[in-house]
């Protein structure tokens, strides 16, 4: 059974109608993708709601290619062909896509997205809400982190993952708390920010308040995590969404992670647990059918 969801939005402005065919004015966006749905729950699911604000928290290592999902997002006349990382066309990476097509006519200005690279989460910032992110259990990023960001052996990246785990744990959780989460590689040895159990109940809390996070996935469901965002706000699911854009960007996935044991980082894992509790909660009831690795 395929997810199909329809709704209708009608916002007349000096009384002029336009159409679109996103989360914009006068919307009657029709998603269609491979979602597995729970019929039983899917007959009595929300209807998705437009998200007007959007403010992404790019968290390292939880998936650059979630931005092809927002862009399209924000741009219903975007073409599909068109998103960040796309190597055989040279688009560029997200900035350079949103300086390029974040404007008329490729969007309608309906939906303000705002792209702040890695940028932490900032106070001001959750008072706007719309704030929309996706997590990763905590040892399969450190290890994404230690293969790929950086030179081995410097200040700012620790030649064993294990001492790299202890200098960026709790990198989550700064995240959405308003610290930096990682260190370029011209700066000096960073000072260890020292997390605390309550600060990661702060984080807790906050991913838990939907005012403020509309909407939280988790990268290893990467196209669960897409079927849930549409099913909550709408918009058309395009095909580049669920696939890895950003190949260059590996995916280690050699088992090497499970050489972390979760309470090296107790503090993202605490946080991350509390993802994936928000995140089975909403696929069933959005009738959305739960992967079987989350039930694991």
């Amino acid at each position: 059974m395929w997810l199909v969801v329809l709704f209708i939005v009608v916002v007349v402005n000096s009384n002029v109608e336009v159409m679109g065919i996103g989360p914009g004015v006068v919307t009657v966006p029709i998603m269609e993708a491979k979602c597995p749905l729970v019929s039983t729950f899917y007959e009595n699911r929300p209807a998705p709601e437009p998200l007007f604000y959007s403010r992404w928290v790019h968290i390292p290592k939880t998936g650059t290619s979630f931005g092809t999902a927002l862009i399209h997002y924000a741009c219903e006349f975007l073409s599909e062909d068109i998103y960040p990382h796309r190597t055989e066309r040279n688009s560029g990476d997200m900035k350079d896509v949103m300086d390029k097509f974040y404007k008329p006519p490729f969007c309608t200005g309906v939906f303000q997205f705002h792209f702040a690279g890695h940028a932490p989460l900032r106070y001001s910032e959750r008072e706007k809400g719309g704030v929309v992110t996706m997590l990763r259990d905590p040892r399969r990023r450190h290890y994404s982190g230690w293969q790929v960001h950086g030179r081995k052996g410097t200040p700012t990246h620790p030649e064993d993952l294990h001492d790299y785990v202890l200098m960026y744990k709790g990198c989550q959780m700064k995240m959405l708390l308003g610290e930096k989460c990682e260190f370029s590689l011209d700066e000096a040895a960073p000072d260890v920010w020292h997390p605390t159990s309550k600060q990661a109940e702060r984080a807790v809390k906050l991913l838990g308040n939907r005012k403020i996070v509309a909407f939280v996935g988790l990268t290893d469901e990467w196209e669960a995590s897409i079927c849930l965002f549409h099913a909550m706000y709408g918009g058309f699911i395009t095909h580049h969404e669920m696939l890895n854009t950003r190949p260059k960007a590996k995916i280690f996935d050699d088992g090497g992670w499970q050489q972390i044991h979760y309470m090296e980082d107790p503090y993202d894992w605490m946080v991350y647990m509390e993802a994936k509790r928000i995140f089975i909660h909403r696929l069933e009831t959005y009738g959305i059918k739960v992967p079987a690795s989350l039930h694991m």
